[in-house]
């Protein structure tokens, strides 16, 4: 019996790496990115578990300058319309901060995120690439650089 990407329990699903909302639906977007996406074995704590986790990665990703098509549309498709269904939830992910200017150019707002919550979920997808390519849990730790995070088209909550 196989045993999940992150931990010795015995696998109960497959987790997605990186997470299926990051794909648009095809019924959506026009074409179908999600056949072939990566998964791994995974216990129950270590998928639906993490669902939660998985809309903030999502939210944090689609918002940075200079994302491709697809994360563009997933950012007005998904991320504004949940945030707009759910302010609440999304207010818990992003803390406006108030505008910038950065001239020349637009308007900016400035958003505090939980960032040990951005860190681990990215520890959890780098994880789960690892165990993808090579068949076996990384058990040291992991530390996330990350740029500064900017984003063009942050939503006002």
């Amino acid at each position: 019996m196989s045993t999940c990407y992150m931990c010795n329990d015995p696998e109960s699903s497959r987790e997605h790496v990186p997470p299926l909302c990051f794909f648009p639906e095809e019924r959506t977007y026009g074409r179908n990115l999600r056949m072939n996406l990566i998964s791994v074995p995974s216990c129950n704590i270590h998928n639906s578990g993490k669902s939660q986790d998985d809309e903030f990665f999502r939210a944090t990703v689609t918002m940075l300058a200079g994302n491709n098509e697809a994360g563009h549309h997933q950012f007005l498709e998904k991320t504004l319309r949940a945030a707009r269904r759910r302010p609440t939830v999304y207010r818990s992910f992003f803390q406006d901060r108030g505008s910038v200017t950065a001239p020349p150019g637009p308007d900016l707002r400035a958003l505090r995120l939980d960032r040990s919550r951005l860190d681990r979920c990215v520890d959890h997808l780098v994880r789960g690439l690892l165990f993808h390519a090579t068949g076996t849990r990384w058990l040291s730790g992991v530390s996330v650089f990350l740029p500064n995070l900017v984003s063009t088209t942050a939503p006002h909550f």
